[in-house]
């Protein structure tokens, strides 16, 4: 096998490891291959040291490396053990071996050439949303196991996450590979799968930051077709009108969830948890001595499931998680990818722009962003994006030569 059939069979295996990690863990459980994605992630960066090209991606492989290291030897210092402190430092950098391979081109590689695949996939995924929210046939996959029973007894509509760990990853998730499938191909079929697919994920899932991510990926998506096929648009309003009586049924479970995801008070008592939790953190933060705002109180402090509990909230948004974890170094860490995105955001998308914006929003009002999975979709996102902007770089490097050339007078043209 050669080299690049390797990273893209590497590339690829990973991809599919991950999207379906929830079934992986159930599978692996409490074995020897629990951390199967901290090794996974090792293996990686290990491995796209050969994806460097320039002495500026050594400097950064080099930072990310040294800031991982710093924050595993302070919180060591801090009584963290050294185990807790490596399981958890992947849940801040596992998005840059993927950016490295997809910069490569091999995320343009797998997603171009296997839209149809991509199209099962979510068939696949909406189908067992649908059967999850309905049934407990796939509670063994999830966090929180709560049966139907026992929800039904105290009134509330299921959660549903099926391979996905937690329901607030759901629409991370899948909004990610939906952008991406609309990247490559845009037209009726594809924006119709994805709207349907996009709604059973809101409702199923019952996360009131999924809206946000369905109706930018959605934005993203009509903007894209729009382009190519302006007809495709009245299709795509068509099916969402008949999907939206389909949903507006008497069932009894599905109007709890609609009332949870659309109703004032269920935002308001929602909300009402989530500000209460930004208000610990902040206070918590405001105790701080210098050198815990400079590097936090600990890896894992506020996700320590090995431990038998978190030590601190973890504040309800990935950046107060990890100012209370690793200070201004872990609030680094998780900005850096969405820093780097700035850089070639010119060329980006505009699927992926909208995707892009409602990744940063869910990241901000959730503790979503150290799962490993979304990491992956990030850091594959942002690789495609730099490959775009080096391809129109490349491209407008060729035009500026040849009308130079054609300008010159020893031009024969």
């Amino acid at each position: 096998m050669s080299s690049n059939k390797f990273k893209y069979f590497l590339f690829t295996s990973s991809v599919l490891l991950l999207l379906t990690a929830g079934f992986w863990n159930w599978i692996f459980g409490s074995s020897a291959l629990a951390s199967w994605r901290q090794m996974l992630i090792v293996f990686l960066y290990a491995y796209s040291i050969k994806l460097l090209k320039t002495r500026g991606d050594l400097l950064i492989y080099m930072l990310m490396i040294i800031a991982q290291l710093v924050g595993i030897f302070f919180s060591a210092l801090n009584g963290v053990s050294l185990y807790d402190s490596i399981y958890n430092i992947f849940f801040y950098a596992a998005w840059y071996p993927f950016f490295l391979f997809a910069r490569a081109g091999f995320a343009e590689r797998l997603f171009s050439r296997n839209t149809q695949f991509i199209c099962v996939y979510l068939a696949i995924c909406a189908a067992g949303l649908y059967i999850d929210f309905n049934t407990d046939i796939f509670n063994a996959l999830t966090v929180r196991d709560y049966d139907n029973e026992f929800l039904e007894q105290i009134g509330a509509a299921k959660r549903a996450a099926f391979i996905f760990t937690t329901s607030t990853f759901v629409m991370l998730i899948l909004g990610g590979v939906i952008s991406v499938l609309l990247t490559y191909r845009a037209n009726a079929k594809t924006l119709i799968l994805s709207g349907a697919v996009g709604a059973v994920a809101v409702l199923c899932s019952g996360s009131l930051s999924a809206n946000i991510i369905f109706m930018l990926v959605v934005a993203g998506g009509l903007l894209r077709v729009a382009r190519r096929s302006p007809r495709a648009l009245l299709v795509f309003l068509a099916v969402i009108f008949t999907v939206s009586l389909f949903v507006s049924t008497e069932s009894v479970t599905v109007q709890r969830q609609l009332d949870r995801i659309t109703s004032n008070e269920g935002r308001e008592e929602s909300n009402a948890a989530r500000i209460g939790l930004w208000q610990y953190a902040v206070d918590l933060i405001s105790t701080f001595s210098i050198p815990e705002h400079l590097l936090g109180k600990g890896l894992g402090t506020t996700n320590n499931r090995l431990s038998g509990g978190s030590l601190y909230k973890h504040g309800e948004s990935s950046f107060f998680q990890a100012y209370i974890e690793l200070g201004l170094l872990g609030v680094f860490l998780r900005f850096a990818p969405f820093l780097l995105w700035l850089r070639y955001w010119r060329a980006t998308p505009v699927t992926l722009k909208f995707y892009g914006v409602g990744f940063f929003i869910a990241v901000l009002v959730a503790p979503t962003y150290g799962y490993a999975t979304n990491q992956m979709i990030l850091g594959t996102i942002l690789g495609m994006c730099a490959k775009y902007a080096r391809t129109n770089e490349n491209s407008t490097k060729r035009y500026r030569q040849r009308d130079a050339w054609r300008a010159s007078p020893h031009s024969t043209i």
